[in-house]
């Protein structure tokens, strides 16, 4: 299935524009979150308590995949780095690590990974409810 046709199938849900918009953002919100192995759970949940359409929040947890793991988690590790001032480099002697070296290595990781993946998912499912918020209005604009 294309990408135009996830898209056509989200925006021709009968369901407000507001909804609909709500529930992709969330799903992308989820996606772009450090908890893997739980976006689906965490979507099939937000579907059931907040009531909302399941198709727009799986399809936005799957954002995360993969293909796009590396990328998308490297740029949120990046933008922690920035936003927490960060100096520390991640150089890893992979030959001579230790159990403790490997404790200090993911700390030093992981603050950086858990400020940026939640700053980039906020701001990832602020843009993903404009986009599909305005993809329904011109598509119900065109239906009449």
């Amino acid at each position: 299935m294309k990408f135009k046709d996830k898209l056509l199938l989200i925006v021709s849900l009968d369901r407000p524009p507001f909804v609909i918009s709500l529930s992709s953002a969330i799903g992308v919100m989820i996606g772009v979150s450090p908890y893997i192995g739980l976006h689906t759970v965490m979507a099939v949940g937000a579907s059931y308590i907040f009531r909302l359409p399941l198709y727009p929040l799986i399809l936005g947890a799957y954002i995360n995949n993969p293909l796009t793991l590396v990328i998308i988690y490297g740029f949120c590790y990046k933008v922690g780095k920035f936003f927490l001032q960060s100096e520390t480099d991640l150089s890893i002697d992979w030959h001579n690590l230790s159990y403790m070296d490997f404790w200090v290595n993911l700390k030093a990781f992981f603050w950086p990974f858990f400020v940026g993946t939640h700053i980039m998912a906020l701001f990832a499912g602020i843009i993903t409810f404009f986009f599909i918020y305005a993809a329904i209005k011109i598509y119900k604009k065109n239906l009449d």
